[in-house]
Formats: structure tokens, C-alpha cells, sequence
């Protein structure tokens, strides 16, 4: 029991960082019955508050006394603002996969009092990603994150930018009211993917845009109704048709690898989804994905891939390469 006693204030630490922040102060009463419930240790409030001294005093914790007779740990090894932040470079990061990124945001996470802390489960990662500036982007990933949870709709404005590249609110301040359904990070960019109350099908909203957005008190439409996603529907397999996130017709596609970077590109963008094959000692590959994406993606990569199929892309890209080099006077 004397051991117990002698390691109690550890447990105090630990009640504090778990269970206190500004808005969550516990009082010598609280902490002693936390103190007996999860640990198992009896202390009077006399001791209770002999333990904080120690921590605030000798050990240099910053513990705060609230008026009210409360106390909650403030200034913590990261601050909220400082872990958002390291949580939006790991979920930007090329190299961190998907999996590991949920792991560490956790770990980060857990610096911070059980209720500022945040799961982003409903944050999904690319294989190619980069950062945003957007500094609202994590109260929208929070309130989002609430709103899948409780299966409810949310709504809010889209931002849009006149002719002059000033900032404005696209149809007049109009508000959008979406099924939600997960987030993604692509290319440096958030998306939510979610459902426009009088659509059938899904649409991709840029997070960077989204303004002033609320929980609905309607549920959100499931998942399998609607039309483009179905009840078979996969997020990774989302992830690789879209390279970039836009919402339209997945096709499957033959493209010629002209060169060696090629194949590095096609990795790096569709992982092993695409199928590389030899026919008749040209490299071609299989590959599916979102039409409108897969066409700016040959564009970029025109010295190294060429389409083969279907025809109607292979038309596209011709007439588009034609009417640059007209702009250009070629």
C-alpha cells in the first residue's frame, strides 16, 4: 500500500493529461475517486494535494487551479494546434502508407485530453499526396468526422472565386446539405465524397472550400443506395481509379510504355493495380481508372505513355495536343 502510494502521483499525471484540459477541470474529490477506480488506489484529498504541489512546483508540470476549485494540466509537450498540424503533415506525407499514417495520428492524439483528442477514421490517403494550407481544415475534418459517426447529413457553403481571383461564396452563399462518407488526402488536397440530397450519385467536394458547415439533424443516405458507389463498394479501390479525386466514369484503359520513367510513373500513381505485359516487344498496361483523370494524367506523362484504348480517349488527347500546338502557332 506504501509503494502505492509513492506512485500515486503518476497516476495523477496521467489523470490529468487523460482527463483534464481548460474546458474539463477535475477537483481534488474527482481525482481521488479516478485515482480508486482505474488504479485501485485509496489517497485523501490532503494527499491529492500534496501530489499536485509536487508536480506543479518540483516537477515543473503545468498544473492550473481553476476558481471553481479544479484543476487540469496546460501546457503539454505539444500543444493541440502544434499536433493538427503533425497530424496533416503525416496524412500529406509520400511516404508514410495509409495504415502506418492512422497509427502515428493516434499516437499524436494521445498527448492531448481525451476530449480534444480526435480518431480521423474517416480519413483515407492516396499514394501520392502532399500538404494543404487550408486553416480551417481541421475544425471541417472534425465536424465531418462527428457527422459520419452519428450518421447524420451535414451542410455548408462552397466557396468559388470571381473573375479577378477574389474570394466569394459560389451561387450567392448557397448551402449545400451532403450525405458524408469519408475523406480523402490526394495530391495535397482534402476531398470529402459525399452525397448531394437530390442526387442519386455521389460528388467530390475540395475540404479547402467547404465554409461554415453544420450537422443536419436528417440521417445521412447510406452508403449502398447511392447509384456510384454501391453496396459492394471499396475505398481503396476508389483511391486507385481516381487519381485525382474527380467523380466521374471508370474505364479500363491500354496504355504503350515508351520508356523506362514510365513504368516508374505508372507505380507511382497506380501502385500494383496496373498490369504491365510484352506484346510483341512493346511494353503496354492495364489499367482502370476515372476517365476525366486518366486524360490530364496522359497529358502530363505524354513523353513516356501513349493510349492505345479505348479510342474515343486515344481521339481526345490528339485533338487536345493539336489545338495546343494552334495556340502555340506551330
Amino acid at each position: 500500500m506504501l509503494q502505492e502510494k509513492k506512485i500515486a502521483i503518476f497516476y495523477i499525471l496521467e489523470i490529468l493529461k487523460e482527463y483534464t484540459d481548460i474546458d474539463h477541470p477535475l477537483t481534488q474529490a474527482e481525482i481521488a475517486l479516478k485515482l480508486n477506480i482505474i488504479y485501485h488506489i485509496e489517497l485523501e484529498r490532503k494527499s491529492i494535494a500534496a501530489n499536485l504541489q509536487i508536480l506543479s512546483e518540483d516537477l515543473n508540470f503545468d498544473i492550473n487551479k481553476c476558481q471553481g476549485g479544479g484543476y487540469y494540466l496546460g501546457e503539454r509537450e505539444l500543444d493541440e494546434t502544434e499536433i493538427k498540424f503533425l497530424i496533416d503533415a503525416i496524412f500529406s506525407s509520400k511516404i508514410i502508407p495509409g495504415k502506418e499514417a492512422h497509427t502515428l495520428a493516434k499516437k499524436l492524439s494521445n498527448n492531448l485530453s481525451k476530449y480534444k483528442r480526435k480518431d480521423y477514421n474517416f480519413i483515407y490517403k492516396s499514394e501520392d499526396v502532399s500538404r494543404t494550407t487550408n486553416k480551417e481544415l481541421f475544425y471541417n475534418i472534425d465536424i465531418i468526422n462527428e457527422a459520419i459517426k452519428n450518421n447524420k447529413m451535414i451542410s455548408f457553403k462552397y466557396l468559388d472565386y470571381d473573375e479577378m481571383g477574389n474570394e466569394t461564396e459560389k451561387y450567392d452563399g448557397f448551402r449545400y446539405k451532403v450525405s458524408p462518407y469519408f475523406m480523402i488526402n490526394n495530391i495535397g488536397k482534402y476531398y470529402l465524397v459525399g452525397k448531394y440530397y437530390k442526387y442519386d450519385n455521389h460528388t467530390n467536394y475540395k475540404m479547402d472550400y467547404i465554409k461554415d458547415i453544420k450537422i443536419e439533424d436528417e440521417s445521412l443516405t447510406p452508403i449502398e443506395d447511392v447509384k456510384s458507389l454501391g453496396e459492394n463498394f471499396k475505398i481503396f479501390e476508389y483511391i486507385n481509379n481516381h487519381v485525382y479525386i474527380f467523380g466521374g466514369n471508370v474505364i479500363n484503359a491500354k496504355l504503350e510504355l515508351i520508356s523506362n520513367a514510365a513504368v516508374m510513373v505508372l507505380r507511382d500513381w497506380f501502385g500494383k493495380e496496373a498490369r504491365i505485359v510484352k506484346e510483341n516487344d512493346k511494353r503496354y498496361a492495364y489499367i482502370k481508372s476515372e476517365e476525366r483523370a486518366l486524360f490530364y494524367w496522359l497529358l502530363q506523362y505524354q513523353e513516356d505513355v501513349i493510349v492505345v484504348e479505348p479510342k474515343e480517349l486515344r481521339d481526345r488527347v490528339v485533338e487536345r495536343l493539336k489545338k495546343t500546338l494552334e495556340r502555340y502557332g506551330e
